[in-house]
């Protein structure tokens, strides 16, 4: 009945006939309706984990209270079996207790303890492996540790004591006591439950010192959050897992200590020594009469358990948000989409643009598909011309040519930033001036008649002269082409400026005139009277030489040759005019070819040397075949004569880089010093004379014209009687890679 009354009040309003409610609203009633039994049952599921992980983690919390607390008394029946054990020793019965001591620290190296005393039942010390055999030792005078001395006497049975301040190592000590039958008889006494007790002068005890408990508790590896405490008989701390060094010893809350005190396992909530509140685990240990307690802390606690139990609410709380949401959502989608198809008739009827969009339901699509397909053509159309104007812009904005159009009044209406660059017009000002400010004077009415000419043929090309707004003339490439518009024709001009080419252009012309006519002066001129010269010297020497004197016919003889250099040189610089002018088309050309016509060239040489040329895989490049060839016959000729070894080494290589090749001429000659790198690739620069090495200068000079000729660089690496490594870079070929 009560069900019956919240649904009524909840959603009976629904239903009701006298209202209309909004679709929005009437789809998050029904999603609340939905929502609440899902909501219902994650709470109780949320409270079910939250109690049953309590459980576990007090459980784990005890768990972790009794394996650190047999820990302890494992350590503990340690020292009693190795007290036990030398409780039997002859030594004792003798009296001999510098042998009992040497016997005592063999235990102590095995690291059953820290120290072993004998002690008998006023408490007087007798023996303690501290302290010299020789040394008077103290009576112990800790009332707890006499009553536990009595009480290990008068039961016959091992205990462990409480902190005590040791009086011969002056720190804090905890013991480990078994008694001992003396002078008659020596053993070692167990726990048996079955023995009557006997009375027992003298009481074995072996010490641990806390730092050991301490180790003991670190090695649980218990969780960072915890606070671990071992607690002595007398409710005391012996070890902790933080700020032990300000509570050994001291006693523990009143909380845990009436825990302790019940001598049992117990869980029950505190307040830790830092005052933090804490759940608190202990268990107790019937053999050492000591305690161990697990404090977790009430945050640490509620925050792990109350993990789980936000994400269960948050996901529930997140779902019946996001479904009240998206049926807030839909609701509005719906009314929108009858907003926008009133919106969008309404535009259509007046001739504007629309573009309805997808709506929310089946009918209402139907209608939008109509007005979409009305205001189609409309919109492609404005979208091809936006899209093609903007396109037309960029690329004449960003062309690196002048641009500038013109109406029939000859008004300038575009003109773009490279044409304000070359004309010197800013844009503002440009537009609407005259083009024919932009040409000389002389030309503006011969433009008015070629207008009227180009126009019927709609485009043409041609140079002329430009006018810069500093009067300056210069001369330009054009392109003509007009389009016909609605409003009339627009002509447009493209110009690029050619001074630059223009000049390169003459510079060429007259510095390939200057070659011809030295090659033509260094042939004709220069060889003819050479030949004439050397002739002369030749028929002197074979008709008159045997009537001269001896000097005279040596000055002939230098004579002839100094004819012969003379010729040399005339030939070196006509082939070094001729690398420059050489005008024979690029081929493609293989290097491993040349190499070997090169050796073959050099074949006398080489054999007369007793040199050994190697040759490595080469490429094929493009370039003039000859040039090549006298590029590596400079080269591996330069290697084979300047050389002092009796056996000439010339390594010929070549190596591929991203964009080039790179040659190397590797010789073991007599190599070049830096300073002089620059210097030898100059015409007429030689570093030896004609007596040392002959020549003209000019072999490393043509080098360098023929790299440079095919767009690469030449340079060395060389140690002066180390040899010397010549290296060059010729560009890819086009067309092919490496073909070895």
């Amino acid at each position: 009945m009560r069900f019956h009354t919240l649904a009524q009040f909840l959603f009976g309003h629904l239903v009701t006939t006298d209202r209309i409610q909004p679709l929005r609203v009437t789809l998050i009633w029904l999603v609340v309706a939905c929502m609440l039994p899902v909501t219902l049952m994650s709470a109780a599921f949320a409270l079910a984990h939250y109690r049953s992980e309590r459980a576990r983690l007090i459980l784990n919390s005890t768990n972790s209270a009794r394996a650190l607390m047999l820990a302890v008394d494992n350590e503990f029946r340690t020292i009693d079996t190795a007290l036990q054990a030398l409780a039997s020793s002859p030594a004792l019965v003798s009296r001999d207790y510098a042998a009992f001591q040497l016997q005592a620290k063999a235990v102590l190296a095995r690291g059953f303890s820290e120290s072993i005393m004998l002690v008998d039942d006023t408490g007087q010390q007798l023996m303690n492996t501290s302290a010299p055999p020789s040394k008077p030792l103290p009576q112990i005078a800790d009332d707890a540790l006499v009553k536990t001395l009595s009480r290990v006497l008068s039961s016959g049975k091992t205990a462990v004591s409480s902190l005590f301040w040791g009086p011969v190592q002056k720190m804090p000590l905890a013991m480990v006591t078994v008694p001992i039958i003396w002078p008659t008889v020596v053993t070692a006494v167990t726990n048996a439950e079955n023995r009557a007790p006997q009375h027992h002068p003298f009481v074995l005890a072996g010490v641990r010192l806390p730092s050991r408990i301490q180790t003991i508790l670190v090695d649980q590896k218990l969780p960072a959050d915890w606070t671990v405490s071992v607690i002595d008989g007398r409710g005391a701390l012996v070890a902790r897992s933080s700020g032990i060094e300000q509570f050994l010893g001291r006693p523990v809350t009143p909380d845990l200590a009436r825990m302790v005190a019940q001598h049992t396992d117990l869980v029950s909530e505190g307040v830790s020594r830092d005052g933090v509140p804490t759940l608190l685990a202990v268990t107790h240990s019937t053999f050492s009469d000591w305690s161990v307690a697990v404090g977790i802390p009430m945050a640490s606690l509620n925050n792990e358990l109350r993990q789980p139990l936000l994400w269960v609410v948050g996901l529930t709380s997140g779902i019946v948000l996001f479904s009240l949401w998206l049926a807030w959502l839909i609701g509005g989608r719906v009314s929108a989409s009858v907003a926008t198809l009133r919106v969008s008739a309404h535009a259509l009827g007046e001739g504007r643009e629309v573009r309805v969009p997808r709506l929310s339901f089946r009918e209402a699509n139907v209608v939008g598909d109509a007005i979409n397909k009305a205001s189609q053509t409309i919109l492609t159309t404005t979208r091809a011309l936006q899209i093609s104007e903007k396109r037309m812009r960029s690329i004449l904005a960003s062309a690196k040519d002048a641009i500038v159009t013109f109406d029939e009044a000859q008004k300038i209406v575009f003109f773009n930033a490279a044409a304000s660059q070359m004309f010197e017009w800013p844009e503002s000002d440009a537009l609407g001036m005259e083009v024919m400010q932009l040409m000389p004077e002389r030309y503006r009415l011969p433009h008015l008649a070629n207008m009227r000419a180009f126009r019927d043929v709609g485009q043409a090309t041609g140079k002329a002269l430009g006018l810069k707004r500093s009067g300056i003339e210069f001369p330009v490439e054009l392109s003509y082409s007009n389009v016909n518009e609605a409003g009339g024709v627009l002509h447009t001009l493209i110009a690029r400026d050619i001074t630059a080419r223009l000049a390169s252009a003459r510079a060429l012309k007259r510095s390939n005139h200057d070659l011809e006519q030295f090659a033509y002066v260094a042939s004709h001129d220069l060889k003819t009277p050479l030949r004439s010269i050397s002739g002369f010297i030749q028929l002197l020497e074979k008709k008159y030489a045997h009537t001269f004197e001896a000097a005279a016919v040596s000055l002939i003889s230098r004579t002839r040759d100094a004819t012969r250099r003379l010729e040399q040189l005339t030939d070196d610089l006509l082939a070094y005019a001729r690398v420059n002018s050489d005008a024979t088309a690029f081929a493609r050309v293989d290097m491993q070819e040349v190499a070997v016509e090169v050796t073959h060239l050099l074949d006398a040489v080489i054999q007369e040397t007793g040199a050994v040329v190697t040759v490595g895989s080469l490429p094929a490049v493009m370039g003039a075949r000859s040039q090549l060839v006298q590029l590596l016959l400079n080269l591996v000729g330069n290697g084979l004569k300047y050389c002092v070894s009796p056996t000439p080494r010339i390594q010929v290589s070549a190596v591929q880089d991203a964009s080039q090749w790179i040659f190397s001429v590797q010789d073991n000659g007599i190599g070049i010093e830096a300073k002089h790198f620059e210097r030898i690739f100059e015409v007429f620069k030689r570093l030896h004379a004609q007596t040392e090495y002959a020549g003209t200068g000019i072999g490393l000079a043509i080098c360098q014209r023929v790299v440079h000729l095919h767009g690469g660089k030449i340079g060395l690496h060389s140690v002066q009687g180390q040899g010397s490594t010549f290296y060059f870079t010729l560009p890819h070929t086009r067309d092919t890679g490496v073909e070895r």
